[in-house]
């Protein structure tokens, strides 16, 4: 027969158990055949630690149910004894036979809590405090499209992820966005961080962090073969959604501009508009006159340049000039191939307008 007392303790620490999912449990286990003593001369050890993902009790048996990704511990609630030893740690003593007892304790640690401003446009942003999976929901780029019909997102790579807590966010200018001070986190937080993520009310998380995604993934051999965080976010952008024209040179990448297989320089791309059409700085030290046949640029042409990069200074003032048609150009992109230029313009102080002869790359596969 359980006491009245132990009801009532079970019942609390039940309801507290609901709020502890996502919270990192530590179990130390003694199986004694004395409930008095539990010297190590005559009682076995044992112990564990998981991320619980769910709790839950079960009739049949009368058990608690402690269930993490891959563990499942259960405790009878026909308990002797249940001693609450802080706010977060248990003692729990169980009888099976005369000569059978088992004390477990139960330690649930919460995930660190963060400091950081989320930000609204272009407003000051609101300080605000949360478990690294929230602020993460609160960043709208922390996890990549794996499918974008689908809404399907991948948890990056532990190395992707590092390089993004480290930077401190970003306001995102008109964009939403949040920063925080750097910092970067471990292997084990890592995975309790995927623990968290992978077992979360997606839809009931979205009320609260509107920028949620509603469904997550996460790619262990890409995360193992690729574990430069930039070659890991050309990877996975090659292999879930492939390449098109507005990602030919990918995030902060200078590609490299050929004269006749001659390298002139590296390209700072400034700005790009559709149909393959990029503004940037040729970085050289030398004149753009003295590496290739230049002409004055025709109206025309220059009206049209006008036109894709309309908020642009340099066009206003500024000598332009075009390369003779038959002049052969080629820059190298991010996915490692030689692309033909198509038209080339270029400004007496180093600046460029070009387009490129894009061909498109597939996805390696849908999910």
């Amino acid at each position: 027969m359980i006491s009245e007392e132990i009801k009532d303790k079970t019942t609390t620490f039940a309801q507290k158990c609901e709020k502890w999912k996502g919270y990192t449990l530590k179990i130390h286990s003694a199986l004694s055949s004395n409930k008095d003593n539990f010297n190590r001369h005559f009682t076995t050890f044992t112990s564990m630690e998981f991320v619980m993902t769910n709790f839950a009790t079960r009739f049949s048996g009368s058990r608690m149910m402690f269930m993490g990704d891959k563990q499942t511990y259960e405790i009878s609630i026909a308990l002797i004894e249940l001693n609450e030893t802080n706010p977060l740690e248990f003692e729990f003593l169980e009888k099976y036979s005369e000569t059978v007892y088992r004390k477990s304790t139960l330690t649930f640690i919460p995930m660190r809590i963060y400091k950081y401003k989320r930000c609204w446009s272009m407003e000051e942003g609101e300080a605000v405090e949360g478990e690294l999976y929230q602020l993460l929901f609160d960043y709208p780029y922390a996890f990549p499209y794996a499918n974008q019909e689908t809404n399907i997102h991948t948890i990056p790579s532990i190395e992707a992820l590092n390089q993004l807590l480290k930077s401190g966010g970003s306001h995102c200018g008109m964009s939403p966005g949040c920063t925080w001070p750097p910092f970067e986190i471990d292997q084990t937080t890592y995975q309790e961080l995927i623990d968290t993520l992978l077992h979360l009310d997606l839809k009931t998380i979205k009320e609260e962090h509107y920028y949620a995604p509603p469904k997550l993934i996460v790619d262990y051999d890409l995360n193992a073969q690729y574990t430069d965080p930039d070659i890991w976010k050309k990877q996975h952008r090659l292999k879930y959604l492939g390449v098109h024209d507005m990602i030919e040179f990918f995030e902060d990448d200078e590609p490299t501009l050929y004269f006749n297989d001659k390298a002139l320089g590296q390209i700072e791309i400034l700005g790009m508009a559709s149909g393959s059409r990029y503004f940037g700085l040729l970085k050289t030290e030398s004149s753009i006159s003295t590496l290739a046949l230049l002409s004055p640029i025709k109206p025309q042409n220059l009206e049209k340049i006008k036109h894709w990069f309309s908020h642009k200074e340099h066009f206003k003032q500024k000598k332009w000039f075009q390369t003779d048609s038959d002049t052969q150009f080629e820059v190298t992109d991010s996915w490692d191939r030689q692309t033909k230029v198509l038209e080339l313009f270029f400004c007496e102080n180093n600046y460029l307008v070009f387009q490129t002869d894009f061909k498109e790359i597939k996805p390696q596969i849908t999910i």
